[in-house]
């Protein structure tokens, strides 16, 4: 097992070493372009540029030396976000998963950042929102694909030109249906939250 963070530091000191592990990285995630369109075009103009200047961090868990899991993260004044999480195939029910999830707030130096979830990921990962007691704050609708929700955990993303209402009966609905028989769905004014039932 071994973890490798790239940053500014990285890029600074081994550029050459950074840019091959950003293209096994990339190879990766590439597929994420399915479920998200312009996801090359963020990747390009957004991660690396961002991980030079030091606003961007990639997190890169191998198992035998092999890429079995990322994270992308972002760190500005004005916002820490979990960008991206991927886990293997092969390592899924490993403990990966929370491992990033762990790793990331060590390197955010914050438990909770801003994460979004799209509704066809999220009941992969509703266990591990309840788990670190993650908030779900907002419901975007077509923001990055006509028809599709991501739901927002830990604040609000800043562009909210596709945010509905927070819809108590929708949300009933659908925590209901995607949350773990042992979670009890709980409402409170803006926000729902996942705990023990």
């Amino acid at each position: 097992m071994r973890t490798l963070v790239l940053d500014k530091a990285s890029w600074a000191t081994r550029s050459e070493v950074t840019r091959g592990v950003i293209q096994d990285v990339w190879g990766c995630i590439s597929d994420l372009a399915d479920q998200y369109p312009d996801f090359h075009q963020w990747f390009e103009q957004k991660v690396i540029p961002g991980i030079r200047i030091g606003e961007r961090t990639l997190l890169v868990e191998y198992r035998s030396g092999k890429i079995a899991g990322l994270v992308v993260l972002k760190e500005t004044d004005e916002e820490q976000k979990l960008c991206c999480l991927r886990v293997m195939e092969d390592f899924h029910s490993t403990g990966l998963g929370i491992r990033l999830f762990e790793r990331s707030f060590e390197l955010l130096n914050n438990d909770k950042p801003l994460l979004s979830i799209s509704d066809t990921r999220f009941p992969s990962f509703v266990r591990v929102c309840h788990y670190f007691g993650f908030r779900l704050e907002q419901e975007l609708t077509g923001l990055y694909r006509p028809g599709h929700t991501e739901y927002v955990f830990n604040g609000v993303l800043s562009d909210n030109r596709h945010e509905r209402e927070l819809h108590i009966p929708h949300y009933q609905g659908t925590l209901s249906k995607l949350a773990p028989p042992a979670v009890e769905i709980v409402f409170q004014p803006s926000r729902v939250l996942l705990r023990p039932g």
